[in-house]
């Protein structure tokens, strides 16, 4: 008696995992990691000049941020990126950033497209590769010492 209610109690708890199984309620596939190499140029917009070995961090909706080093002939690449929506942000000296004009305290959540406006938007498919130039625009820097 004692092994045919244990037959009975494991036929319902398979027929309960099964049923689970047909409704979707099982674990969903790993998401396919992304193979979108960006290749890039990064040049000054004013001359042409390649602006090397500096950071370039590509900023996309919500946590996906990137960013890579630009080599002797300013060429840049960064490997893994997802589909999406990404602007490009350079970081040297004497180079524009809208990053300069924001107060990271009072920022809340994602920025607006229109916070990252003329800066060079790259969209990516996180299938095929991206081959692409990124403009670099001169503004002014402050440099020395500050003594009192």
């Amino acid at each position: 008696m004692r092994s045919l209610l244990t037959l009975v109690l494991l036929a319902f708890l398979l027929a309960v995992v099964r049923a689970q199984d047909d409704e979707g309620l099982a674990l969903p596939p790993a998401p396919n990691p992304a193979k979108t190499t960006l290749r890039a140029r990064v040049f000054y917009e004013d001359n042409g000049r390649p602006v090397k070995r500096t950071n370039v961090m590509l900023m996309g909706k919500g946590s996906r941020e990137l960013s890579g080093t630009t080599d002797a002939n300013g060429n840049l690449e960064i490997k893994g990126l997802q589909a999406g929506k990404y602007f490009a942000l350079v970081n040297a000296p004497g180079v524009l950033s809208p990053l300069a004009n924001i107060d990271m305290r009072q920022a809340r959540g994602d920025l607006d497209e229109e916070f990252f406006d003329g800066v060079p938007a790259i969209e990516a498919d996180g299938i095929s590769d991206i081959v692409t130039e990124i403009p670099a625009r001169r503004g002014g820097a402050i440099g020395g010492r500050v003594t009192y």
